[in-house]
């Protein structure tokens, strides 16, 4: 018989056993799990629903169509996240080539607000540059015009970028297309008001810089969360063709009116991005969850790009188990193996 104070020697001198995970510490760590979940929740939905109260609602354009296609179109099935990633695709596409079709008009116009004539077009009466750029020093004037558009630009892209992640870009990009096209409008309508002062160009180049901002941070956030990391070279790749088809666009638009009405050359594509503007606010789907289209399960997993990254997975997944056994008293690698 070993006496009270052999038991308790020979009792703390066992190693001590990791208990096999049973049936009940399962459903304990799944009711904790829920738990935490239920705990959180009421925060995350009194945000979700602040936010789509604010700026995450369903466009109105894609309401008619809903209710449209509800009507008319009952037997028509097709996938709806197709359709909704084509109209952002088409949107986008052509949100940004307009940006860029109302940068080009002022390269265009140049040539006739220096106002090159010949002696003889200038005895004829016809008009012939216009002030303040019918000067000999007329260079110096158009390189305070591009400087004031791309300082203006490029400093107003840092707090553009800030903006952009914290607002519904369906607002966000509207907005900053019907502003753009109000100054490009406000450039081309200086002729028929007889505006002739350099500081309301220059004034003007600024604010179409700053507004000018906002297309590409917008553009690119409604890609990426539309298409993520899946076929991204080639969504790219394709999109992208934007800058030259809105570069073509600007340049033949321009030089259409340039010699008739040098005014119309930056009207038209004023009222152009202007109208695209309000398309996108009827139409684009800010996020794919306001929609009921949600990211594949297969898209969200991290691939593993080398060999050092599998070493970190697996060393993550000892400090995990080590953590399981210091708080349930068992090892989940066993039951993972088992």
């Amino acid at each position: 018989m070993r006496t009270s104070e052999q038991k308790s020697s020979w009792h703390y001198s066992q190693p001590k056993r990791i208990r096999e995970p049973s049936h009940l510490d399962e459903q304990h760590l799944h009711l904790a799990h829920r738990s935490r979940q239920s705990m959180r929740a009421p925060l995350g939905l009194a945000r979700t629903r602040k936010m789509s109260n604010n700026y995450n609602d369903v466009p109105f354009g894609i309401r008619a169509v809903q209710r449209l296609s509800r009507q008319c179109c009952t037997r028509f099935h097709a996938r709806r996240d197709l359709l909704y990633k084509m109209s952002v695709f088409v949107l986008t596409f052509l949100a940004y080539a307009c940006y860029h079709m109302c940068r080009k008009p002022i390269s265009v116009v140049k040539s006739v607000l220096q106002g090159n004539c010949s002696t003889a077009l200038a005895a004829s009466g016809q008009e012939c540059g216009y002030a303040p750029f019918d000067v000999p020093d007329a260079t110096t004037l158009f390189g305070m015009l591009d400087s004031a558009f791309l300082f203006s630009y490029a400093i107003a892209m840092f707090a553009s970028g800030f903006v952009a992640e914290r607002v519904s870009l369906r607002y966000f990009l509207s907005m900053g297309m019907i502003l753009t096209g109000v100054f490009t409008y406000m450039f081309g309508i200086a002729r028929t008001s007889n505006i002739h002062s350099l500081w309301y160009f220059i004034i003007v180049q600024i604010f179409a810089g700053i507004f000018q901002t906002t297309g590409w941070p917008g553009v690119v956030a409604l890609v990426g969360r539309w298409f993520g990391k899946s076929k991204r070279g080639l969504i790219f790749g394709i999109w992208n063709s934007h800058t030259s088809i809105g570069n073509i666009l600007g340049t033949l638009i321009a030089a259409h009116y340039v010699e008739s009405d040098w005014a119309l050359s930056f009207v038209v594509p004023g009222i152009i991005i202007a109208a695209v503007g309000f398309l996108l606010f009827l139409f684009l789907v800010d996020q794919p969850e306001i929609v009921g289209c949600y990211p594949q399960a297969g898209q969200q997993e991290r691939r593993v790009a080398n060999e050092s990254d599998v070493e970190q997975d697996d060393e993550e997944q000892v400090r995990h188990n080590d953590a399981c056994v210091i708080s349930f008293g068992y090892d989940t690698s066993r039951t993972v193996s088992a």
